[in-house]
């Protein structure tokens, strides 16, 4: 939504400009503007536009350039008020002299972080925005950039591309289809903005340019944390360069950490390629086991550490930080580590950092000691993992099977009592007879493995009249009382 922020200030900037000197366009000479009121206008305006019905969230930086022409002194001449806040740039450029007239100065809060206005961002052009007031000449050029174009080009260069495309211009005169156009046409500037344009995106394409960004990065201290040897210090202090420019040198060496190579007992320091032998791989053992990232412009220290495996090498190539590609040796090892943590993946073993595989022998123990990287659990965790409980194949879901109709039996036996009869009369569970010696027939599964609490309880039902017919048949067996 950034587009649409600079868009919106852009365009209420132009409206505030234009109401103003509409409103006093009888006294319009004596009127000085004020730009920096027209941009909090436009910023307030842009505030309550984007904050209703939707919020919009975005910021932007500001630059504009406003000509007036000032008849109060003595000699007339134009004046050009110009106003800046954030990186953005306003420049003056005078190409017949090849001259830089006038250049805003950036405003951030730090490095790589502009003053803008927009969400979040405290700036505000009542407080936060430079005006300057300057006079220019006649062919004077004035450019309005974005941090796109002076992040990548420095003035010279602009300059010089100003020149170009003006001579250029100049020089299609002689056709004469073009003789008799306007110099200060929109044509003539489009192209000077055009060339501009060019030129800051060949230095942005290319990686190994130089750039005014790069410059300022260097000089902030982006990615410039280190350690230094001993030895390297020494050596500083007897480069043959003047004393001017060793101080600095020296001074950024100071604020680096300093690694102990132990060298500091002799009377002469090392060479670099002695000490960060010394310092990378100690026992010789072509492993760089303390992972340490080597920066140095001198070919033999880094042909050295192509042989140790491991070592990221990085070098500066015309104010470039430049990257090696892997060295043989370090590709083995990355191969060999890659394929070690496949291999351990298909033997259903977790992959992890800091843990050491264990060596059975055989060929899978040569390929853990080749491996190197990974991990073998010992047979003591193995024991105490918990085991993976073994599914049978799913059944069907028991809810959405439909359920067996039980036949129910008929007894078809006279001699056999009712159901009601049945319950009441006691049966010896071994012959299954009752006390009048007839056999009664148990319902319910044989099975007496199967756990009682698992049978089905059947509800007792009484019949009708049954307790009075219980009374009767108790009434008549039992003998009178006298």
């Amino acid at each position: 939504m950034h587009s649409l922020w600079s868009r919106l200030i852009l365009h209420f900037w132009a409206l505030e400009a234009e109401r103003d000197s509409s409103v006093n366009l009888e006294a319009i000479s004596s009127v000085e503007p004020d730009p920096v009121k027209y941009l909090q206008r436009a910023y307030e305006y842009t505030k309550e536009a984007t904050s209703s019905p939707n919020e919009w969230k975005g910021t932007t930086t500001a630059c504009a350039a406003l000509l007036h022409y000032d008849t109060q002194s003595i000699s007339p001449k134009p004046m050009l008020y110009v106003t800046n806040l954030g990186d953005s740039q306003v420049m003056v450029v005078r190409p017949k002299a090849k001259k830089l007239v006038y250049k805003t100065t950036e405003q951030w809060h730090w490095f790589d972080c502009p003053r803008q206005l927009g969400t979040n961002s405290p700036d505000t052009p009542a407080t936060d925005a430079v005006m300057d007031k300057l006079e220019i000449e006649e062919d004077d050029i004035v450019l309005a950039m974005s941090d796109g174009v002076v992040d990548n080009l420095w003035e010279h260069e602009v300059i010089q591309s100003v020149h170009d495309s003006v001579q250029r211009w100049d020089s299609d005169k002689k056709d004469s289809v073009l003789k008799h156009r306007p110099k200060a046409s929109g044509k003539e500037m489009l192209a000077v903005a055009k060339g501009i344009v060019k030129a800051a995106k060949t230095i942005a394409e290319d990686p190994y340019a130089e750039s005014p960004f790069m410059e300022r990065a260097v000089e902030e201290g982006l990615a410039m944390e280190g350690v230094i040897t001993q030895c390297s210090i020494r050596h500083l202090y007897t480069l043959p360069i003047p004393q001017l420019e060793k101080d600095p040198l020296i001074l950024t060496a100071k604020n680096m950490e300093r690694r102990r190579c132990n060298h500091h007992t002799l009377d002469d320091p090392l060479s670099t390629l002695e000490c960060l032998a010394s310092v990378i791989d100690p026992k010789g053992s072509s492993t760089n086991k303390h992972r340490y990232v080597v920066a140095s412009q001198e070919e033999g220290v880094r042909r050295y550490c192509r042989g140790v495996k491991g070592v990221p090498l990085v070098y500066v190539k015309r104010s470039v930080m430049v990257l090696e590609p892997m060295a043989e040796g370090s590709l083995e090892v990355r191969e060999a580590s890659e394929r070690g943590k496949f291999k351990t993946g298909l033997r259903g073993k977790a992959v992890g950092a800091g843990n050491k595989r264990k060596r059975d022998g055989g060929a899978e123990g040569d390929l853990e000691q080749r491996d190197g990287n990974g991990i073998a659990g010992n047979d003591i965790e193995r024991e105490q993992r918990p085991k993976k409980k073994i599914r049978g194949p799913k059944g069907p879901n028991p809810l959405s099977v439909k359920k067996s109709k039980k036949t129910k039996e008929v007894n078809m036996d006279p001699s056999t009592p009712p159901v009601a009869e049945r319950l009441a009369v006691k049966v010896d569970p071994v012959s299954n007879r009752d006390m009048e010696g007839r056999v009664h027939i148990v319902e319910g599964p044989l099975d007496e493995s199967r756990d009682s609490s698992s049978k089905r309880k059947r509800k007792r039902k009484h019949r009708p009249g049954a307790l009075d017919e219980f009374r009767r048949t108790l009434d008549a067996a039992s003998p009178p009382i006298e």
